[in-house]
């Protein structure tokens, strides 16, 4: 099986391929830092630059896309799916109509279940579904659509509970084009039990001496910050790409060092090394968590082993239904 990551970062998708069997083929990214650390961990994956500029690229299996989130962030002035950086999904789905992979696996920060008065996730589905859905009163942290071209479905995973002593909630989305098992890929019964024993376990790989850690806007704060530190004992809030959050020990509070980082998003140690560690903070803030890439491409592979010997789908008109799946 193949792999194209769109909007690539530091290639956090090709490592999950890679090590879940799939051949990482070709990326697209515009960051030169982001380029420089994927070209030398993957030399042989083909990168295309701009996907604006992108007019042909080599059949896959699998696209992924980890889209601007920018617009679409809590954080941020929430202009949605139209904003002129969060609007590049529809520059990805483009792609996938036109290169027809069997998997599309879609990334995100959560606020897009609630942007634009739920419309912006509404579009997300229907661009991808190419047909109208109905839209509901919310949308669960987890749910499934089955249309005429595709089955979606979305879960929202917690990299805590993932391997990582990292707070990073960001909803993935699988659409199946080929066999429609988009739903047992992200909802195996066995993949859906939190893995708190090993979070906890992950936590001492950090540092033994973390006691809470605190947001960067606290941390910017200085000497008079009055530091409420309601996060849980050796647990991070999520990375940011303004640059590294802190953590207070009995005696100290520190920045945390990129090589912590790197640690926090389940990436081996010194993935980004060669860049200042302004550039490392921005790279790795941008991120996702390895471990959740991990599990949706382990489990798309154990799902799909024989995909080319897959017989074709029935020629008959899928009747649509949504179902809303609390995770």
């Amino acid at each position: 099986m193949t792999l194209a990551s769109l909007f690539d970062g530091i290639g956090v998708w090709q490592l999950a391929a890679a090590r879940a069997g799939i051949t990482p083929l070709w990326s697209s990214e515009i960051d030169n830092t982001c380029c420089q650390i994927t070209k030398r961990h993957f030399p042989n994956t083909i990168q295309l630059g701009d996907i604006n500029l992108i007019s042909d690229a080599p059949k896959v299996d699998i696209i992924t896309a980890g889209s601007p989130c920018q617009n679409l962030s809590i954080a941020g002035r929430r202009e949605g799916l139209h904003g002129e950086k969060s609007s590049l999904f529809f520059k990805a789905v483009e792609l996938v109509r036109r290169l027809k992979p069997h998997f599309f696996i879609w990334e995100n920060v959560t606020g897009v279940l609630t942007s634009n008065g739920r419309l912006d996730f509404k579009t997300v589905i229907e661009e991808i579904l190419q047909e109208p859905v109905p839209l509901p009163r919310y949308f669960s942290n987890a749910g499934l659509v089955d249309g005429r071209l595709c089955q979606i479905a979305w879960r929202v995973l917690d990299a805590q509970f993932w391997g990582v002593p990292q707070r990073r909630k960001r909803i993935f989305l699988v659409a199946d084009f080929a066999t429609r098992r988009a739903a047992k890929i992200l909802f195996e019964p066995t993949s859906l039990r939190r893995n708190s024993v090993q979070s906890k376990k992950s936590q001492c790989n950090l540092t033994s001496r973390i006691t809470f850690g605190i947001g960067r806007d606290a941390f910017n704060q200085g000497k008079n910050a009055k530091f409420k530190p309601s996060i849980e004992q050796d647990l991070q809030p999520p990375l940011t790409a303004r640059g590294a959050a802190a953590v207070a020990t009995e005696k100290i509070i520190r920045r945390l060092t990129p090589l912590e980082c790197e640690r926090l998003q389940g990436l081996p140690d010194d993935w980004t090394a060669g860049f200042s560690d302004t550039q490392r903070y921005k790279a790795l803030g941008n991120s996702m968590a390895l471990p959740c890439a991990s599990f949706i491409l382990n489990s798309l592979r154990k799902e799909i082993v024989h995909l080319d010997s897959t017989p074709p789908l029935p020629t008959k008109i899928y009747r649509r239904h949504t179902k809303r799946i609390h995770a």
